[in-house]
């Protein structure tokens, strides 16, 4: 199942603690969805579990009124539908209003502001795979409802941004610590728990392959390092300057030739506590030297 619905299988399961908090969480799943004031649909989602919610708690309040509609669609969407117009507009009248933020007290009841943001994701929310990206959106139809949406996220200084794509206007957030509240705050606590476990697994990988590409990069430069120390002693051997060399420097280019893929700590170790890192790649830096000094004719 993808994310995005997975959060909404998550969030369709929380039941409304009041009849008020439910009048709200459809008034909003009414107020965002895309279909809207076409051809009578109050919704046309790809979660029936959205679906099955509105459903449940609209029996509640009109069902024995006015009878529902649910039309499957070929690529496994779904309409709700009044029966008529005349039910349409009478649906929407009841649950709906010019001042939503006043006739559910959005501003002082804190319990309707989490339900109408949780109806808002159910209706036209959609979130990315977090293991590919962090990215969650409301696909929104008028400025109308990008204002309300942005009143009531303000309330919690959330940071999303305003675009525009196609036809509908997109209010989102790439933060994923912003997500992870959101998340929370609406009661998708297991998602968010989701995403917190996707970030720990990818800053694990991320150290772990820094990691490795340092010894990686560490091995190259060991074996450069060696390749060109190995040159130098076999240069000396071969111009006959190599006894000359003084007895550290001669043990330690006579290590280096039988152990090309030794690190400096490695062969630090060949001579026991008498002989640090440091003091290896003094002897073959001077090596080096000598060896260039005698091709420039200079010793």
């Amino acid at each position: 199942m993808p994310f995005s619905l997975s959060v909404k299988e998550e969030l369709s399961k929380i039941a409304p603690s009041n009849r008020f908090g439910a009048l709200c969480e459809i008034a909003s799943i009414l107020n965002f969805s895309k279909s809207l004031n076409k051809s009578n649909c109050l919704i046309y989602s790809e979660h029936i579990g959205t679906i099955n919610f509105l459903i449940d708690y609209l029996q509640m309040e009109v069902e024995s009124v006015f009878p529902l509609k649910l039309i499957k669609t070929n690529s496994s969407a779904y309409f709700l539908c009044a029966k008529n117009e005349q039910d349409f507009c009478v649906i929407k009248d009841m649950f709906l209003g010019e001042d939503l933020v006043k006739k559910y007290e959005l501003v002082e009841n804190f319990e309707n502001r989490i339900v109408f943001l949780r109806g808002a994701f159910l209706a036209c929310g959609s979130m990315n795979n977090p293991n590919k990206e962090y990215q969650l959106e409301f696909i929104l139809n008028n400025e109308k409802e990008l204002n309300l949406l942005i009143y009531i996220l303000d309330f919690y200084n959330f940071s999303f941004k305003a675009t525009n794509r196609k036809n509908y206007l997109i209010l989102y957030t790439k933060d994923s610590e912003c997500i992870e509240d959101f998340l929370t705050l609406i009661g998708a606590t297991k998602s968010s728990l989701s995403i917190m476990q996707i970030k720990i697994l990818k800053d694990v990988r991320n150290r772990v392959n820094r990691a490795t590409n340092c010894e990686t990069a560490n091995i190259d430069k060991t074996v450069l390092a060696s390749h060109r120390q190995i040159k130098n002693i076999n240069y000396l051997i071969k111009v006959g300057a190599f006894e000359k060399l003084s007895d550290n420097l001669k043990k330690t280019a006579q290590i280096r030739l039988k152990n090309p893929e030794m690190s400096l700590r490695e062969i630090s170790d060949e001579f026991g506590c008498v002989c640090t890192k440091s003091c290896i790649s003094h002897r073959l830096q001077k090596i080096n030297q000598i060896a260039n000094l005698i091709r420039e004719g200079k010793k």
